[in-house]
Parts: structure tokens; sequence; C-alpha cells
């Protein structure tokens, strides 16, 4: 397992994980480059590092059918473009156990360790301190100013040209994605994969990057998601989680008379009057939601070339690719969850189902390896818990005996 290939494989992966979600580390997302890096894949890792099952090849066949049918009215070149997204993860979903949890430990540690390097360069450029960045001028939809971008090759630095936006009331960490809300989402699923295990110091980068990045969605994936850990486990392990979060939301709406960050950014897009996932639709998404739902085009789609702008989340994912899309593509992390399932994973599930509903990129590598991979890492942590439960019942019978 500690072969060059094994190595040159992993780097593969990891490579496809921030190209997915278009880390400025990387060439953004790029078919040539996943088709070349998945054959190079199969090449390397020999067969008796995969494993078949039911559940995996249901898991992939759906994944395939899922991301194809995205392409709905496109052509040839487009489907194949779509499969070649998920190749990578599909080689994953058949590794064996062994392989995929060495896989996991290794791309949680390498993408904790970019990150704690992503945000000290970040806090550098904070403080004034210059870095060597690439500037580069785009057009935007919000507005006819457009906006600049700075690469700082570790984290990006978006500045909106507009004189009417007001400023932020305080910086949020996108680090090398494009958004905070891409990196916060991510990274809660590491830290939930990980079991939230504090003395683990990855979990401290992963942790500590939530919080910076100030998303929304973000911090209710995490909480929610710690929530849900600690009730897979026993339901009153939640009663103080639930508490302290209460009394946490209470003292910060309070502060200041909700003049601070945290509520203005967090509990402010929580609470709007559009709501949290509805406030993130346009008004034209708005009314072609409703028209498909009249006409009977959510059923399937409308394809991907539907104009949906300024939007993001479940309508725009049905609406170009309807009811029977989204089925195929649950379908496809409900097998994933079955290939090694355990109570935590079946809530993991649960959570990326919530996530969805804000942010519908379900065939970025970036949702899928740390999905897929912490499965198994949680399938065992659930078998070590309960062999712990079993000994010491046991042990409990002997000494009453």
């Amino acid at each position: 397992m500690q072969s060059k290939y094994w190595l040159t494989y992993k780097i593969i992966v990891f490579y496809c994980f921030l190209s997915s979600a278009r880390a400025c580390l990387t060439l953004g997302d790029n078919p040539m480059i996943d088709l070349a890096l998945s054959a190079i894949g199969l090449i390397i890792v020999p067969p008796s590092a995969y494993q078949q099952s039911k559940q995996k090849i249901c898991a992939a066949f759906f994944l395939g059918m899922a991301v194809m049918y995205t392409m709905l009215g496109g052509n040839l070149t487009g489907y194949i473009a779509q499969f070649v997204m998920v190749l990578i993860p599909i080689q994953i979903i058949f590794l064996d156990s062994e392989h995929q949890i060495n896989l996991f430990r290794t791309l949680s540690t390498w993408y904790a360790i970019l990150l704690g390097i992503s945000v000290l360069w970040w806090f550098l450029f904070l403080v004034g301190i210059p870095l060597p960045h690439i500037s580069q001028k785009f057009s935007w939809q919000y507005n006819e100013y457009g906006f600049i971008q700075q690469n700082y090759f570790f984290f990006r630095h978006t500045i909106n040209l507009s004189p009417y936006v007001l400023l932020e009331p305080l910086p949020r960490f996108n680090g090398f994605f494009l958004e905070p809300g891409h990196i916060g989402t991510v990274t809660s699923l590491f830290l939930f994969a990980n079991n939230y295990n504090l003395k683990n110091k990855l979990n401290i980068i992963f942790l500590v990057v939530i919080i910076i990045s100030f998303s929304a969605a973000a911090y209710v994936l995490t909480l929610l998601g710690y929530l849900l850990y600690r009730f897979s486990e026993r339901l009153s392990k939640i009663v103080i989680p639930v508490i302290i979060s209460i009394i946490g939301v209470i003292i910060i709406s309070a502060y200041n008379d909700g003049n601070n960050p945290v509520n203005e950014l967090i509990f402010g897009k929580i609470t709007r009057e559009q709501g949290a996932v509805e406030g993130r639709f346009s008004a034209q998404t708005q009314m072609l939601w409703e028209q498909i739902l009249s006409d009977g085009r959510i059923w399937l789609g409308v394809g991907a070339g539907a104009k949906v702008p300024q939007s993001a989340g479940y309508k725009v994912f049905l609406i170009m690719n309807g009811i029977l899309g989204a089925f195929l593509t649950i379908m496809a992390y409900w097998y994933i969850m079955l290939s090694n399932y355990s109570r935590k994973g079946f809530y993991m599930f649960a959570l990326l189902m919530v996530s969805f509903l804000q942010r519908c990129y379900c065939f970025w590598d970036a949702f899928l390896d740390p999905y897929i991979l912490g499965m198994v890492y949680l399938q065992i942590n659930n078998q070590s818990e309960e062999c712990s439960e079993n000994l010491n019942t046991e042990s409990l019978i002997e000494k009453e005996s």
C-alpha cells in the first residue's frame, strides 16, 4: 500500500478533489484532465485493491446515470464529459476498505495542512503584508460594474467594484475555493466523518476554518451534524449541546443590540424574510419554478440550458434535472451509504441531503470523496464502539456473577 503508485493515486485523488471545487491551486474543473487522471488511476491501482458488492455496483450505476442525466438534451460529448467528472469517485467506491481508510486519512491530513497554510497566508494579508498575487477583472451578473478576483495562490480575494455595495462587517475566509460557503460546507463533512474528535489536531483546523468562513450553511451543518452524531449514540447526549446552543443564540442575538458579525452574517441569513433557503432563489428562478410545476416539466426537468440567474439550491437542481434526476442522485448517495452502512453513516447521508437544499453540488469530488470514504471510517468507528460496549457489558455480568 505504501508503494509509489499508491502515493501517485492519492495525489491524483487530492488534485481532483480540489479541482472539482475550482480551487485556485488547480486548473479548475476540466473533463480532459479528469479523463487523463482517471485513466492513470485505473492503470496504477492493481485489481486486487478493488472489491465488488451489490451495493457498490448500484452506487456506481446510479451515480453514473445521475451525472449524465444533468446533460439532458445535450450532445454525446456532453454526456461523456459529465460521466468523466465522477470517474475518480466511482473508482473510490470500488476500493476495498483498507485502501479506503488509508485514502481517507491521507485526504483529511493533506486537506487540513493546506487549510492551515491558507489560513496563515490569509492572516498575513489581513495585517497588511504585501503578498504575490494575480488579479483578473470579470463581469458580474449581479451588477454592471463587475469585480476583481485576486488569486493569492493559497486563497482568493474578491473585490466588488460596485460603489453601492456595503462592506461586510468582518472579512470572511473562503480559502482556495470560490466562496466561504464552499469551503465551510466541505469542511463540515470532514469534521463529521472524523467524529468531531477535537483531540485530533486536524479537527481543530477544520473547526477554525468553519468559524472564520462565517458561512451560515456551514454553521448550521456543523451544529446539525454534531447533534445527529450525538443522537446516533444516545438520545440523552444531545440535551446539553441543545441547551448550550440555545443560550449561545440568545447571547449573540442580544450582544450589542445584535450589531455583531455573527448575528448579521449568520443569524441574519437564517431569519431573513425570504427564508434561509428560499432567499437563495431570484425572482426569475421563482417564476420558472412555478411554470414547470404547473406544466409538468418538473418530472423530467428542462435540461442544463435553463436560465436560473443569481440562484443556487434545490430548485435550481430540480428545474434542470427534474424529479427523475433527483431520484437518481439520491439513490446514488443512498447506495454509497449502504455499501458501508452504520448508524452514523445514515445520519451523514441525512446531513448531505440537508446540505443540498441550499447548495446542490452533489457531483463534485469535494462532496463525494469525504462522503464515500467517510462512510467506511464511520462504520469502523461504530463497530469499535459496539465491541467496547459489549466488552463492558460482559465485564459487568462477570462481576455480578
